[in-house]
């Protein structure tokens, strides 16, 4: 087992969390525990930059007092430290004001059937094999093309994490992740100057991932693109977006869409209820309950069940 708790020793202490919170006052509270750890290289030019290893946990706790709600957090699991997180949540929740929609989902809400997303795909991966990855990836970058003359790095990453979610409900869930990644990036030089791009690929299943060579030359081909690039004078032009740009686009609309930003009347989609802000042809969707991709999950909002989305 990689992770220091297994599944049930997280339940317990989330079960446990719960109760202090309701013998504290709480007529709600809904915990998170998580725990994490992996590996990250990185090489330059042929030779090691960096190799780090990361193991993390945590615990957050949110109580609600009626309408009032607070929050605290730790990374110490033991009974004291659990004991005085809940004790700092409760009291922020009785001095702060209230909060209409403050408060858990309805319990008919909650999902009835967990299913497994297939998202945990350990990877036996030792610090040297990691590090021959990334020099293989970088070395495939730098022999694409003589014009490619430098290179920022290729970097190996590894990822297992779990979490553990609770409500006073009776609501209790477990699930566990991976993601892995392999990246480049790299610079290219001809008669007008220097330019750089990068490239990665990134899953749940390493085998899923690109080779680090295709990784290296994509790098590399998405430099040399580059190269020869120059300004346009003021007009109105056609544009064609490359496909990395879509998540930005996207993510800036479903920013202004965003319950925060209405409250502060911080999107220009204010009181647009009813309007039309896409064009018509427009389609957009997620889908969470394909298995082993990363966006998938066993839960929305910690407790919803998943569906695709549109």
């Amino acid at each position: 087992m990689l992770f220091n708790h297994t599944a049930s020793e997280l339940l317990d202490l989330c079960r446990r969390t719960l109760d202090l919170a309701k013998a504290a006052g709480a007529t709600a509270a809904e915990a998170d525990f998580s725990e994490s750890l992996g590996q990250s290289v990185s090489v330059r030019l042929g030779e090691i930059e960096q190799i780090e290893f990361q193991q993390d946990k945590s615990l957050d706790i949110t109580v609600y007092v009626g309408k009032r709600k607070g929050r605290a957090g730790t990374a110490d699991f033991s009974e004291q430290a659990l004991r005085d997180t809940v004790r700092a949540a409760a009291d922020i929740a009785r001095h702060t004001a209230e909060d209409g929609c403050a408060g858990l989902a309805d319990p008919e809400l909650m999902a009835q059937h967990i299913g497994d997303p297939d998202l945990y795909h350990e990877w036996d991966l030792d610090t040297e094999a990691a590090v021959g990855l990334a020099k293989q990836c970088e070395q495939a970058a730098l022999d694409t093309d003589s014009r490619i003359e430098n290179s920022e790095g290729a970097a190996v990453q590894t990822g297992h994490y779990q979490y553990v979610y609770g409500n006073t409900h009776g609501f209790a869930a477990h699930r566990q992740s991976t993601h892995h990644s392999i990246s480049c990036s790299v610079v290219a030089a001809d008669e007008n100057g220097m330019q750089r791009d990068y490239w990665y690929d990134s899953a749940c299943r390493h085998p899923d991932m690109d080779s680090p060579e295709t990784i290296g030359q994509t790098a590399a081909r998405r430099t040399l693109r580059r190269l020869g690039s120059r300004s346009i004078p003021t007009g109105s032009y056609p544009v064609l977006f490359d496909t990395t740009v879509s998540g930005g686009l996207i993510g800036h609309l479903v920013g202004t869409l965003s319950g925060g930003a209405l409250y502060r009347q911080s999107s220009f989609l204010i009181d647009s209820i009813g309007k039309k802000s896409c064009p018509i042809s427009s389609t957009c969707a997620k889908n969470r309950t394909s298995p082993a991709l990363s966006a998938a999950a066993i839960l929305m909002r910690k407790v919803l069940p998943p569906r695709r989305a549109s």
